[in-house]
């Protein structure tokens, strides 16, 4: 449930997000690159298009983390996690907004969320973890709603 939760909420993020910046730092068109090679080249030889993208990358990963720790600090769920009825529990009475910050900051990198995740079986309990950092954990969503 959780990874296909997760899917469906990069589906969402590449919508609502990266979609629309990826206007801002794109260089296909312009310069016909294609290759990592050439990107570097392009980065070294013009300093305003690697701030560019270094701009773009880092309002991606801002609004990324938002968007995860808002809806789970205001709703306890993504649209992934509604979609598969299941839900962010804090460990203490109420979740904070910080909690939510911190479970959601591996998602700005897939090495971070890779070692995460990793985490979680190493250990053999189901939590990342980010997860037991912030003191949050992923429950089932009752069938009345939220608790």
């Amino acid at each position: 449930r959780r990874l296909l939760a997760y899917v469906i909420d990069v589906i969402v993020v590449s919508f609502v997000i990266v979609i629309p910046f990826s206007g801002f730092s794109t260089f296909e068109k312009k310069s016909g690159v294609e290759t990592v090679k050439s990107i570097y080249q392009l980065m070294m030889s013009s300093p305003g298009f690697s701030w560019k993208l270094f701009f773009s990358g880092s309002i991606v990963a801002i609004l990324t983390v938002l968007y995860f720790a808002l809806f789970e600090y205001n709703l306890r769920q993504t649209v992934g996690k509604m979609a598969m009825k299941i839900q962010v529990k804090s460990f203490t009475n109420k979740m904070r907004f910080s909690q939510a910050v911190v479970r959601s900051w591996t998602k700005i990198s897939s090495l971070l969320l890779f070692l995460d995740v990793g985490y979680m079986f190493v250990t053999r309990i189901n939590l990342r973890c980010f997860e037991r950092i912030s003191k949050t954990e992923v429950i089932l969503a009752p069938k009345g709603g939220l608790r």
